[in-house]
């Protein structure tokens, strides 16, 4: 199953927001949730990616796809920079 991860480019409760994101990323992983997508350019995207890899010494299954909103053909070098921080990288066709 995935999970998509969409937020504001700015936080204003950053200690709230973690608290609750953190319990929304186990109650997801408890019920079946094994990728994890993530934009860009946003505190929240950071946060949440943050958290998810944080919990990835507990669940090594957990993967961790960076959705490109543009740029559907990639260099290698650029691909094999994404993959130091993904498991996969994709942009969806236009």
């Amino acid at each position: 199953m995935y999970a998509c991860f969409i937020g504001h480019r700015n936080i204003e409760k950053i200690e709230e927001v973690t608290l609750l994101l953190k319990q929304t990323v186990l109650s997801l992983i408890d019920n079946g949730v094994t990728t994890f997508l993530f934009g860009s350019k946003s505190q929240f995207n950071t946060l949440a990616w943050d958290i998810v890899t944080g919990y990835k010494k507990q669940y090594p299954f957990i993967r961790r796809v960076y959705v490109r909103s543009s740029n559907q053909y990639i260099d290698s070098p650029y691909e094999q920079f994404l993959l130091q921080f993904y498991e996969e990288s994709f942009s969806c066709p236009n």
